[in-house]
C-alpha cells in the first residue's frame, strides 16, 4: 500500500497539469468518494493529496462499486459521465 500511496502521490503531485480534474474513489467491499471533482491547481492539490488513501481498509475488491461511486463524483451540471481518463489503482493481487 506503500508503493501505490507513493505513485498515486507522485501522479497528483507532479504528474497532472493544471486544470485537469480529478476525483478519487476509494473501494473494497463499498465505495467511498474522497474527492469531488476537482480542477488541479497549486490551490486544490494539497486537498487532493490528503485525500489519497494510505491504508488498505480490508474487505473483498467490489470493483462495481467502485465505478459506480465514480459516477456520482461528476459534476452535477453533467447530464452523463465521460471519462476521458479513467485511472484504477487496485492493491489487492
Amino acid at each position: 500500500m506503500k508503493l501505490l500511496h507513493r505513485a498515486a502521490s507522485r501522479l497528483v503531485a507532479d504528474r497532472m497539469p493544471d486544470g485537469a480534474r480529478l476525483g478519487l474513489v476509494q473501494f473494497s467491499t463499498a465505495a467511498t468518494v474522497l474527492a469531488d471533482l476537482t480542477a488541479v491547481g497549486p490551490d486544490t492539490r494539497p486537498q487532493l493529496l490528503t485525500a489519497l488513501p494510505r491504508q488498505d481498509n480490508g474487505g473483498t475488491t467490489a470493483i462495481g462499486k467502485g465505478l459506480l461511486a465514480a459516477l456520482q463524483v461528476r459534476s452535477p451540471r453533467e447530464t452523463f459521465c465521460r471519462f476521458k481518463d479513467d485511472i484504477t489503482l487496485v492493491d489487492k493481487t
